[in-house]
């Protein structure tokens, strides 16, 4: 009997990019939980759909988060789902989450993240998909990304978290040196992200900006992440989309 296990793993849980949807009051709400509670679900449903008595598939989740007070939270929404008897607490990175367990892990991801993987990187029979939606780049430096874009049985979605990048435009024409801690800081995140300690990235996003506006700043930042992405990659796929949140329905 042969068994084949889906594996998914949202890094930033519940402090990362959420969507936020608004309400016909128009209040705009987090929407966090819920895209977590429904990505779990979704998964034990694909190996239920996809899995019979002779080859089945296992489906296990590992939820990443730093603060224990998100994890919580998230564990009543599971719970309110009727998903509670498969959650556990850990803080060991060398978690394996079980078949049909739901793992909530208290930890910086980019300190767990060769753990993570190991599991999916090792065992042929895993496909897992890793979730990327950090809060500041810098929670994501190039070390804990490049292996994850290597890994053939990882698929990975990285949301990049882009409004700091349009932050700098009111320190355009500051030198590095000259920069207030803070936009220094956004700077230095995105740098290790990059994987480009020189901050090379920082003069093409000026005068893209200054030649071609902001759209074009980001397009090509996001460009240059895709190539690095790319290069680790080893020649498998790499593509960039830009999403937008829908229109508010009529109130």
């Amino acid at each position: 009997m042969c068994a084949h296990r889906l594996l998914y793993v949202d890094a930033f849980a519940r402090s990362g990019l959420h969507a936020v949807e608004r309400s016909a009051g128009g209040v705009l709400r987090a929407v966090d939980g819920e895209r977590s509670v429904a990505a779990v679900r979704a998964l034990f449903a694909a190996a239920a759909r996809e899995g019979d008595a002779h080859h089945p598939v296992h489906a296990a989740a590992v939820l990443v988060d730093d603060d224990p007070g998100h994890l919580v939270a998230l564990r009543e929404e599971l719970t309110a789902a009727g998903l509670g008897d498969a959650v556990r607490m850990a803080r060991d990175p060398g978690v394996r989450a079980k078949p049909g367990e739901i793992v909530l892990l208290e930890a910086d991801f980019a300190s767990v993240a060769g753990a993570l993987l190991a599991p999916a990187d090792d065992d042929e029979g895993t496909q897992a998909l890793f979730l990327l939606a950090p809060p500041a780049a810098r929670r994501l430096p190039w070390p804990a990304l490049a292996p994850l874009a290597a890994a053939a049985g990882v698929d990975v979605l990285l949301a990049l978290p882009h409004a700091d990048l349009h932050r700098h435009s009111a320190f355009a024409d500051t030198s590095l040196a000259d920069l207030p801690p803070q936009p220094r800081r956004m700077v230095e995140g995105y740098s290790a992200l990059l994987g480009d300690p020189r901050h090379a990235w920082l003069a093409a996003w000026r005068r893209a900006e200054r030649e071609q506006g902001p759209a074009a700043a980001e397009a090509a930042f996001i460009d240059r992440l895709a190539d690095r992405l790319h290069d680790a990659a080893d020649g498998r796929t790499v593509r960039a989309r830009r999403l937008a949140h829908a229109p508010p329905p009529a109130a």
